[in-house]
């Protein structure tokens, strides 16, 4: 402690004038180091706050994606079910009975069917049948779409209606099913 006792011997000799210039130095590197120390420590407080409104953000939206997870394992688990209680159901076949009840008439080249994977899914394929109505009015069109809602083994992909001259509308109707895929 030789360092100690040289400085009180400093201190001992020194004016009055030194002292306190040593003194507001001190003090001066004091408030100086207080400064940094404070100011290090806001900025780790901003930079920690910003993580955990991005970790915030993060949270609500994993929540919201384990959400629609669930939501499509349960569709899943309901259209497997479906498809199990009708196994034999295609799309086709229950048009065409569709039709001959509803006492529509389609030309075979006004449908198409087609399957599609659907994205996402390693258990499904889209099985879609998209045919042509000619000359129906506004009430047949809404009694068909009444009709086809019913059914749970379809669906109603996209439907676009034309008014032609004759006071009567064309609709392209897309229906589509879903099928288990074929290893």
């Amino acid at each position: 402690m030789k360092w100690l006792d040289n400085l009180a011997n400093h201190i001992k000799q020194a004016k009055e004038k030194d002292l306190k210039k040593y003194l507001l130095m001190i003090l001066a590197g004091i408030f100086i180091a207080i400064t940094i120390i404070t100011y290090a420590i806001y900025e780790k407080n901003v930079e920690l706050v910003a993580k955990m409104k991005q970790i915030d953000k993060l949270l609500v939206k994993t929540n919201r994606i384990l959400s629609d997870n669930d939501k499509i394992e349960k569709r899943e688990s309901n259209i497997e079910k479906l498809i199990a209680s009708n196994k034999d159901f295609d799309i086709r076949e229950y048009f065409e009975k569709f039709c001959k009840d509803q006492k529509i008439t389609i030309a075979l080249e006004d449908w198409r069917r087609t399957i599609n994977p659907v994205e996402g899914s390693d258990k499904f394929d889209e099985v879609v049948l998209e045919a042509k109505l000619k000359k129906q009015t506004t009430e047949n069109l809404v009694t068909i779409i009444q009709a086809l809602r019913k059914e749970q083994m379809i669906y109603i992909k996209a439907l676009n209606i034309e008014n032609t001259k004759n006071k009567t509308i064309e609709a392209d109707i897309t229906i589509a099913t879903k099928r288990l895929k074929k290893i």
